[in-house]
């Protein structure tokens, strides 16, 4: 039990559709499911998981959960084949209540076996605590179908940072491509390690084609090259660069069987 609610807690910015402030935390948990298990893995996630959030959602526990599918094309490099966002929990209600909530009904006994029904279908590969810096929704009550993660490691840690929140403002007037756009910095000893990403910023589109397109090709030459004259342009290495499909959102109910 107390591993399944970790998943829960630990599972896309959607990415996010709520209104995330900056110094909000976000986690993310990076799954891999084999091949001929994904189907059962999304249906239980989906079904059994996805109720439990949705009243974890409604009586105030956290913003939102979502659950995403990544491309099959960037599962070899990423290593995972779903990513799980969990967005600004808080203390109470209890998670023995929250559930009791979502499943009046079930004993503690069919619980026990359930979740250790769910064990069985994934693995992590690991968690990353993060806290908000940035971004936008253009359209808040809309759930983007398609979200691209960029984990990345920054060359000029602080300096990045500025850049990206600065940038802030010019994605949102110029990128009409982009339904919306999130930065945000890895909490931990991991995030300082040479090898780790320590920032992630999240593209967000609502077809695969737009997210196919050179989006920042929509700014103009002049204001490109007024923000690279401020900061600079050799601040980042992208590790990894994940495209995924929004599978279920637990503020609005949406699901993707």
């Amino acid at each position: 039990m107390k591993n399944i609610i970790t998943l829960l807690l630990c599972f896309s910015v959607t990415f996010l559709h709520t209104q995330v402030q900056e110094g909000d935390f976000v986690r993310f948990q990076f799954i891999k499911v084999e091949e001929d298990k994904i189907d059962e893995f999304e249906s239980y996630m989906i079904n059994f998981t996805g109720p439990a959030a949705e009243a974890a959602v409604s009586e105030g526990k956290m913003e939102n959960w979502l659950l995403r599918r990544v491309a099959k094309n960037a599962r070899y490099n990423a290593g995972f084949s779903h990513i799980a966002i969990w967005v600004a929990t808080n203390p109470d209600p209890s998670w023995t209540s929250v559930w009791e909530k979502a499943y009046p009904n079930l004993s503690a006994d069919a619980r026990s076996w359930i979740y250790g029904k769910g064990e069985e279908l994934y693995s992590t590969v690991y968690n990353a605590s993060c806290e908000y810096i940035t971004g936008f929704f253009r359209d808040p009550s809309k759930i983007p179908d398609v979200a691209i993660f960029n984990l990345i490691k920054t060359k000029k840690y602080n300096a990045y940072i500025d850049m990206e929140v600065d940038a802030k403002d010019i994605f949102e007037e110029y990128a009409k491509g982009l339904e919306g756009w999130h930065v945000m910095k890895r909490r931990g000893v991991v995030a300082k390690s040479e090898g780790a990403w320590d920032m992630i910023t999240i593209d967000l589109f609502d077809t695969w084609q737009k997210a196919n397109q050179n989006w920042w090709s929509d700014v103009p030459a002049k204001v490109s090259k007024k923000h690279n004259e401020k900061h600079g342009s050799d601040l980042r290495e992208i590790r990894h660069r994940v495209m995924t499909r929004l599978l279920f959102d637990a503020r609005t109910g949406k699901k993707d069987n």
